[in-house]
């Protein structure tokens, strides 16, 4: 399933939703597709609680996909479980709620978003091992003042 979204300039922005049990070779080739984000969604039978799989699951996303990653979060969500998603690799958040709570819901998320720590964009980054070459100089053999031709002198 894919959408669109229409930005602040009215320009439509391209989002792919993308099941949890995608496979790492199709997530990787999301990377090359023309979308702004992608929306991890979740199995139904999950709750929206922050449990370790749900945080590595997360981090495979950010990680292999290459395009902004949005996930679904409780209305009820801490500082600090928002800190730990926000350090996976996530750069946005969707909060389904009711119209009677959504702006109640909203003021308390900018509350939270406010005492966040964004991370570095150099924690995003890939490392790599990065190996220098080591060449040894070939010794050139040393020309003694002997000149060799065998009469001692």
């Amino acid at each position: 399933m894919s959408g669109e979204v229409s930005g602040p300039d009215k320009k439509l922005g391209k989002i792919i939703q993308l099941e949890d049990s995608i496979p790492d070779i199709m997530l990787r080739a999301v990377s090359d597709l023309p979308l702004d984000a992608v929306l991890l969604a979740e199995d139904q039978g999950n709750s929206l609680a922050l449990t370790w799989k749900r945080l590595m699951l997360i981090r495979r996303f950010a990680g292999l996909s290459g395009k902004p990653l949005l996930i679904e979060i409780l209305p009820t969500v801490t500082v600090t479980e928002l800190q730990q998603i926000w350090d996976a690799g996530v750069s946005g958040v969707i909060v389904k709620t009711d119209a009677e709570q959504a702006e109640a819901v909203t003021a308390n998320l900018r509350k939270i978003i406010e005492k966040l720590t964004f991370p570095s964009k150099r924690k995003n980054e890939k490392n790599m091992a990065i190996v220098p070459a080591v060449a040894s100089a070939i010794e050139e053999p040393k020309e003694d003042d002997d000149d060799d031709d065998g009469d001692d002198e």
